[in-house]
């Protein structure tokens, strides 16, 4: 994990809401099944390299089985939650009418449901929050991790270039969101599209490669 992204989850640990989170975490962890497991619960940020920052997207909670990988949508399975399928239909569905009867072409584009490929281009999967249990995948809502996400967005507000906020949660965060960046709701059409613009336009007069200037949405390897 990089040095920016330690040096914020050290400060947020010391603080009064951090503290009782981790109580109620060790109490959550001691008496039920719980997701993810503790060592991928800031996976979001591990596999995201700091300096390559383009994309935020976010979710509401990890799913509720036993498939997380710490990324918000992502998952290890040959058989999604809808809302990872979803994600992956509407990254490519401008460009791919056949995708509802063509499995070939998403087998193409998507080998895998997980989405560290994304992460690793600068993509941060983050959700609203962070872990969940078995039984409940909103059972950890209002225990403080919204306040972590609060101070994590106030934090990549100061970020040295315009980012993308794509929101697919069911938290508003445009008020909270300085305008130099863009934010996309979960209504927005074409995202991806709109993301690869943006991030282009930033980049204005180029001095990064071309294929450095925009998001592979497929969940490909990437050089």
């Amino acid at each position: 994990m990089q040095k920016q992204w330690l040096d914020f989850i050290q400060q947020e640990v010391t603080k009064d809401y951090m503290v009782e989170l981790k109580k109620f975490m060790d109490s959550e962890r001691a008496t039920k099944v719980v997701y993810p497991d503790s060592n991928s619960v800031f996976a979001h940020m591990a596999l995201c390299p700091y300096d390559r920052l383009k994309v935020v997207i976010i979710g509401d909670a990890p799913y509720n089985q036993n498939i997380n990988d710490g990324l918000a949508f992502s998952c290890i399975t040959n058989n999604p939650p809808e809302e990872n399928k979803t994600l992956l239909y509407e990254a490519y569905k401008d460009y791919f009418k056949a995708w509802s009867s063509d499995s070939k072409v998403r087998q193409m584009l998507f080998p895998t449901n997980q989405l560290t490929e994304w992460a690793k281009q600068g993509v941060l999967l983050m959700n609203v929050t962070y872990t969940c249990t078995e039984a409940d995948r909103f059972a950890h809502m209002a225990r403080g991790w919204h306040t972590f996400n609060d101070a994590l967005i106030d934090m990549l507000n100061q970020y040295h270039l315009p980012l993308v906020f794509i929101n697919k949660s069911n938290r508003d965060y445009r008020g909270r969101i300085q305008k130099k960046h863009l934010y996309l709701d979960s209504d927005e059409q074409k995202w991806c599209n709109k993301a690869n613009d943006f991030i282009r336009a930033r980049n204005v007069p180029v001095t990064e490669q071309y294929h450095q200037l925009k998001i592979n949405w497929t969940t490909q390897k990437t050089k």
